[in-house]
C-alpha cells in the first residue's frame, strides 16, 4: 500500500479493491472522529490505475502526465477575457504575458506537447504585435480565443 498528499490531495494506491475500501473507512472515521472534516463524496474515486490519478491539477498515468482538461478550459476562458482587455487597453502586455509563463510553468510538468506548442505559439503573437490585431478587430465581435486553440 503507497500514498501521495499535497496539501489537502491525496491519493491511496492499493494491490486490491477490498484493502482499498478498508483504508478509506479508516481515513473517513479518524477525519471525522479526530480533526472533525469529512471526505467530499463527489471528490472520492476509486478507479484502475489504468484510467489515471486526477491529482494537484494533473492527471497521472503510468508513463505520462496530462494537464487537466478543466485546467485548460479555464486558461483559454481566462486569456480570452485578458486579451479583451488588453485590446481596451485596460490590461498590459505584461499581464497576458505573465499569464502565458505562468501556464507554462505549469504546463512543464505534463507531456501536454501540442498544448506547450500552441502556448509558445500564441506567446510569439502576442509579442509580435497583438496591438495590431486588436485595432483591426472589432471588440465586440473577437473569438474568445485566437485559432491556434482548439477545444478540447
Amino acid at each position: 500500500k503507497h500514498y501521495v498528499r499535497y496539501v489537502d490531495d491525496f491519493a491511496m494506491f492499493f494491490g486490491d479493491k477490498k484493502s482499498l475500501h478498508e483504508a478509506r473507512q479508516q481515513v473517513h472515521d479518524f477525519l471525522k472522529n479526530r480533526l472533525f472534516l469529512r471526505l467530499e463524496k463527489r471528490k472520492t474515486q476509486i478507479n484502475k490505475i489504468s484510467f489515471g490519478v486526477d491529482f494537484a491539477g494533473y492527471v497521472a498515468f503510468r508513463h505520462y502526465v496530462r494537464v487537466r482538461t478543466r485546467n485548460y478550459r479555464l486558461f483559454r476562458i481566462k486569456l480570452g477575457e485578458r486579451m479583451r482587455k488588453y485590446c481596451r487597453s485596460e490590461l498590459s502586455v505584461q499581464t497576458i504575458n505573465a499569464s502565458l509563463a505562468s501556464y507554462s510553468g505549469h504546463l512543464s510538468h505534463t507531456n501536454s506537447n501540442k498544448i506547450k506548442e500552441r502556448i509558445e505559439k500564441f506567446h510569439f503573437m502576442v509579442a509580435a504585435d497583438l496591438a495590431a490585431q486588436c485595432n483591426a478587430a472589432e471588440i465586440g465581435t473577437m473569438p474568445a480565443m485566437p485559432d491556434c486553440f482548439p477545444r478540447t
